[in-house]
C-alpha cells in the first residue's frame, strides 16, 4: 500500500523506482509541526485502530462490539 502512496505521490503512477522519489519516507510521514508533509503513516494508524477495538471489547459492557 505504502509502494503505490508513494508512486502517486511523487509521480502519479501506480509505480515509480527510488530515483524519482525527491523525499525519503520517513521524512513524509513526519507531522507537519516537525518539518515533514504529514502524510499519515498507515501501518501505525491500522495499529492504534486495533488497539482502540481492543480497549473498547475489554473496557465497554454496553457496546455492540463487546456483546
Amino acid at each position: 500500500m505504502d509502494a503505490r502512496r508513494r508512486a502517486y505521490i511523487w509521480s502519479g503512477e501506480e509505480k515509480t523506482i527510488g530515483a524519482t522519489c525527491m523525499v525519503a519516507w520517513d521524512k513524509v510521514t513526519t507531522p507537519k509541526h516537525c518539518g515533514g508533509l504529514g502524510v499519515r503513516d498507515l501501518q501505525a494508524q491500522n495499529q492504534c485502530l486495533l488497539l482502540k477495538l481492543l480497549h473498547r471489547l475489554h473496557s465497554a459492557t454496553d457496546s455492540s462490539w463487546a456483546n
